[in-house]
């Protein structure tokens, strides 16, 4: 599933960083999700971070990531809820697994944006709905209407491999600045319907899990602007990962969410 040669899908896959490169090894053809020259969360805070995950076990593995945009819906990566059925979605979790903080909802149903293209990942988005509400104190994050300009420092969480484990068994970090379009070009991607980040050697959203957060600040606030999407197959180096731009669907979230309140900035 590649955007070009150099792009593919960020999927959960066992991987293995030396310096800044990873290998994967892959039963679906997707590059490996993982933070590289990344920190690890604070306990009890982006609590809107979602961990999505399979099976009859609340507490299981998490396979994709996902954000909480409204009391009863995550937005994450098609490419994500195409490749696994997800049962559970833990929000506001700090852990991999388990089921010792945060909240575990049962998921009612997904919708994939119509466009979506899983050879291209244009339109990487898709919805999934909870069959009951989060409740306090997690409360969904804000959303950005328009595209942070070129060099905007961006921060990517996740749960996926790291420098020494198949997996951070804690939320992790990693703050990336928002590319040129020209070098989002060079990554693979179509800059009118995605957005990069990163390039800077040693420290990438590389990756993150698939259908993770890409936020930025605003008045100390951290808002949403984008998806883990796609990336160079390998980790660290200065190829920017592609990101699927939240403002660019607007109106197909809002429709989709309809009846439920959601927040959108400038």
């Amino acid at each position: 599933m590649k955007i070009s040669s150099i792009v593919a899908a960020f999927a959960f896959v066992i991987a293995s960083v030396s310096g800044a490169n990873t290998t994967t090894s892959t039963g679906n053809n997707k590059a490996s999700p993982l933070i590289v020259g990344g920190t690890v969360v604070p306990a009890n805070t982006k609590t809107w971070i979602t961990g999505l995950r399979v099976g009859t076990d609340a507490g299981s593995n998490t396979i994709c990531g996902g954000t909480l945009i409204t009391n009863k819906h995550i937005l994450t990566a098609a490419h994500c809820v195409r490749s696994y059925t997800f049962t559970y979605a833990a929000v506001g979790t700090h852990y991999y697994s388990g089921t010792s903080d945060g909240q575990r909802i049962g998921i009612a149903k997904t919708t994939v944006h119509p466009s979506y293209d899983s050879q291209t990942l244009k339109y990487d988005f898709a919805i999934v709905e909870l069959k009951t509400a989060v409740v306090s104190p997690i409360t969904p994050i804000k959303l950005r209407l328009t595209r942070p300009t070129a060099g905007t420092t961006g921060t990517a969480a996740g749960w996926g491999a790291t420098a020494t484990a198949d997996f951070s068994n804690e939320l992790m970090q990693v703050d990336v600045p928002i590319s040129t379009d020209s070098d989002c070009t060079h990554a693979g991607a179509d800059i009118k319907t995605q957005m990069c980040a990163g390039g800077v050697v040693n420290k990438d959203a590389c990756f993150g899990d698939s259908g993770g957060p890409l936020t930025i600040k605003r008045i100390s606030t951290d808002v949403l602007v984008g998806l883990v999407s796609g990336g160079s197959v390998s980790c660290g180096t200065d190829v920017p990962s592609v990101y699927a731009p939240v403002s660019l669907v607007g109106a197909w979230i809002n429709s989709t969410v309809a009846g439920s309140t959601i927040t959108w900035v400038s």
